[in-house]
């Protein structure tokens, strides 16, 4: 991967010519292809004017898979107004080619350019990107299949392969349904796991059977197939082939396909009817799809690099409605998933349960933080209520109880997430009426949910995608400080990517670490981060201003190759406690729009507040080892600490003294010693456990400066704010324990900083550490005392 330091993105461009296919590549090093350019009319009418629009200018390759008009009758249009391949305009040969004008116009506008490639053929396109032919004529890499003149069956394969990211389109190639001959299957045999998948003859029951779904195992899977088209595509048992209990895919058209006759095609759902150019964008590593028909896009982690795998408490249900009035429940019913962390995680594996009802997502989707996530029934919006649908379930396999039932999320490794549940004691249900979480960062517990009160355009109440009606930002829930949130949708680029927003570190003046991080964005371009001080949502520059004005800026930086960039936030002591809303804006001069600009997405920023004083009692002495034997005391004196209150707390900068003036203070190379809420820390004299007695310490004090006397001592933690948190005063064996190589440990359960005053509480530690010959109990609670 090293060699992709410096390169672009690999474009694909599935162009929507309905009942036909074309799709336009551009590879990282600029070589661009054009494969297939639909029905005759359809190279005039749309193809050639979307590759203006995206400022494309000539082609280096054209590819056409066979001979029927709905892939090559376009092609001849669009090489005949001055779009003939720079290179080579390959197709299948004339082994049974038909005879006709089509034909005879389509070999007369490639020329001398025309070329048929050999099975296995590589053509480097540049930048670490190579497009192979993987048949023809019904041969493949392994052998050949007798197509006995079945035009579909000679198309042309093709694999694109950049990085770990793989790209599979065939034409009409056919896997023995319908009772044609099955050259897909060795074809996707020989090429293996793919990222995307065209789906052969436009999701036609002749093409993607279980061994070639089984073979390339796809993350996206993308149909080219016509609005009411006569032949039922994409097909019922093909979509379902795609998804099924086992292994969900998410599933794209590039129309509603066939809504007029369920007799032809059956009547499938679990596909998202874009009805546009879908557009998908790759570094190699990762991929977002996308479309200029809507704001919304869906990232996905490659299989070989598959990034970090959400468990428990990361993604959660934020929204769900298990019962729809305004459409039937077997379109309708969805759920919305929520990354409630700062980092994006795959959600790929996860398995939902309903009930005796269950499917797994095979699909290697990674939601950014805060981003939302919806999973339904159906993705046409003429039947869905108009949602953006993130993965459709398995058609007709799943499906949420109206009256009483739960939702069981799993990760992919089988460890229940989380459990939503309705009916009975959980959450009420109200038809029409999604439930929506209040808080997502705690349990789905039901005082945790609300009715929405906001109708979406499906007639029902909800926020698909959307932040929720009861969510914080909206005059409901609470998310706490130092959580930033993530919220809009960025401009389209010129080069099809959506650019997001996200952030690293905390938002904390202790830490100052905070980086905003521009995404997807157009590589090597001036860009501003820009803030205010409040939300806002309006037409700007050909996209949405995020961020009411007046904004300020953050200077000018440049985006690197992969679009991206990234500004770290200093905090100074005014902004504890306060919001602030970040947009990036950037250069575009070829965004169709002519504005020269671009928008991502906005971040709204909550700096942690500072923590109150600490106050006398909140951090209890409750362990002291002052004589230890296994070491020298410079070496092995160390103390417990226990936080009594349900926040954690730095001490670092607190200190260690006594009343003869010796004083020093605790200390971690200024990374914070922090005591966890409720828990335990032990500071020492030295942090090597190699020799300090195998003790583990969190922060550390100078022996020179502050020494734990063997026979009677003060001991006084005191906050920078001079607040004397608390102290003991041992003795010398009079009422405190007193034995060498034994700790003082405060009775069990006594976790009082005034209760701790008394020495009959204490008692000498009875558990070895390790091997000994030490006593004590560092870091966890104490013995019981006799």
């Amino acid at each position: 991967m090293a060699s992709l330091a410096t390169a672009q993105n690999l474009e694909v461009h599935v162009i929507n010519v309905d009942q036909g296919l074309s799709v336009f590549l551009k590879s990282p090093g600029g070589k661009r292809v054009l494969i297939d350019g639909g029905n005759p009319g359809d190279g005039t009418a749309i193809v050639r004017p979307y590759l203006q629009g995206i400022g494309v200018t000539a082609l280096d390759y054209s590819v056409m898979t066979h001979w029927h008009t709905d892939h090559f009758g376009g092609l001849t249009e669009v090489h005949n107004s001055a779009y003939k391949p720079l290179v080579a305009a390959y197709d299948r040969g004339d082994t049974n080619r038909p005879s006709n004008g089509f034909v005879t116009s389509y070999l007369n506008a490639v020329g001398t350019k025309r070329a048929v490639p050999t099975v296995g053929q590589v053509v480097d396109l540049g930048g670490g990107c190579t497009l192979q032919f993987v048949s023809r004529d019904g041969q493949h890499p392994n052998g050949s299949v007798a197509v006995s003149g079945d035009e579909n069956a000679h198309s042309l394969g093709l694999v694109i392969r950049y990085g770990d990211f793989d790209l599979y389109v065939a034409g009409d190639l056919t896997s023995g349904g319908l009772s044609t001959p099955n050259v897909e299957g060795p074809v996707t045999g020989f090429i293996g796991q793919c990222e995307v998948a065209i789906s052969s003859h436009h999701g036609s029951a002749s093409s993607s059977s279980s061994t070639v779904v089984n073979n390339l195992n796809p993350s996206l899977v993308v149909h080219s197939s016509g609005h009411d088209n006569p032949y039922g595509h994409p097909n019922e048992g093909t979509v379902n082939n795609w998804s099924h209990p086992a292994a969900t895919r998410v599933q794209w058209c590039t129309t509603e396909g066939d809504t007029s006759d369920p007799q032809v095609g059956g009547d499938p759902g679990g596909f998202n009817a874009i009805s546009g150019h879908i557009v998908i964008t790759s570094d190699g590593a990762t991929f977002v799809a996308s479309s200029p028909a809507h704001p919304e896009s869906v990232r996905f982690a490659t299989f070989e690099q598959p990034g970090t795998r959400a468990t428990a408490g990361q993604v959660v249900v934020n929204e769900l409605l298990v019962d729809p009035l305004a459409f039937a429940d077997g379109v309708a019913e969805w759920f919305e998933l929520m990354n409630v962390t700062t980092q994006p995680l795959n959600v790929g594996g996860m398995e939902f349960v309903a009930g005796a009802q269950s499917f797994r997502l095979a699909s290697q989707v990674l939601l950014q933080p805060g981003e939302l996530f919806v999973v339904g029934q159906d993705g046409r919006p003429s039947r869905n209520g108009n949602y953006f649908l993130g993965v459709g379930a398995p058609w007709q396999q799943f499906s949420l109880n109206n009256t009483s039932g739960s939702l069981l999320l799993r990760s992919s490794t089988g460890t229940a997430m989380e459990t939503v549940s309705w009916g009975g004691s959980g959450l009420p249900v109200t038809p029409g009426v999604t439930r929506e979480r209040i808080d997502p960062t705690l349990a789905p517990s039901v005082p945790n949910f609300a009715a929405a009160t906001a109708a979406w355009s499906g007639g029902d109440l909800g926020t698909p995608g959307s932040p929720n009606t009861n969510w914080n930002g909206n005059g409901g829930g609470n998310i706490p400080a130092c959580t930033p949130i993530a919220y809009g949708t960025g401009k389209p680029n010129s080069n099809g990517t959506v650019p997001y927003i996200t952030s690293s570190g905390t938002p904390d003046l202790n830490t100052n670490d905070f980086v905003v991080t521009l995404v997807d964005a157009v590589p090597l371009k001036s860009t501003i981060l820009y803030y205010g001080y409040a939300r806002d949502s309006k037409p700007f520059q050909g996209g949405t201003l995020l961020v009411k004005t007046p904004v300020r800026r953050m200077g000018v930086a440049q985006t690197d190759f992969f679009g991206t960039v990234s500004y770290p936030v200093p905090i100074d002591a005014s902004m504890p406690g306060t919001k602030r809303f970040y947009q990036f804006w950037y250069r575009d001069p070829f965004v169709p729009d002519g504005t020269n600009v671009g928008l991502s997405a906005a971040l709204e920023v909550e700096f942690c507040p500072l923590p109150p004083p600490p106050a006398a009692g909140q951090v209890v002495i409750t362990e002291v080892m002052k004589d230890p034997t296994a070491v020298a005391d410079s070496a092995g004196e160390w103390i417990e600490l226990h936080n009594t209150t349900n926040s954690a707390i730095d001490i670092e900068g607190w200190s260690l003294s006594d009343n003869g003036g010796e004083l020093a203070p605790i200390t971690n190379g200024g990374n914070g010693v922090l005591v966890p809420a409720g828990g335990y820390l032990v500071i020492g004299t030295n942090s090597n456990v190699a020799t300090n007695g195998g003790i583990t310490v969190g922060g550390t004090w100078s022996w020179s400066l502050f020494k734990l006397d063997n026979n009677d001592d003060e001991l006084v933690l005191t906050a920078p704010s001079a607040v004397e948190v608390d102290r003991i005063e041992y003795d010398n064996g009079f009422l405190w324990p007193d034995t060498p190589g034994f700790s003082l440990s405060l009775r069990s359960g006594v976790l009082s900083a005034v209760s701790n005053d008394d020495g009959n509480l204490w008692c000498p530690a009875a558990s070895l550490i390790g091997a000994g010959p030490d006593h004590g109990t560092p870091g966890q609670p104490n013995d019981v005392c006799p």
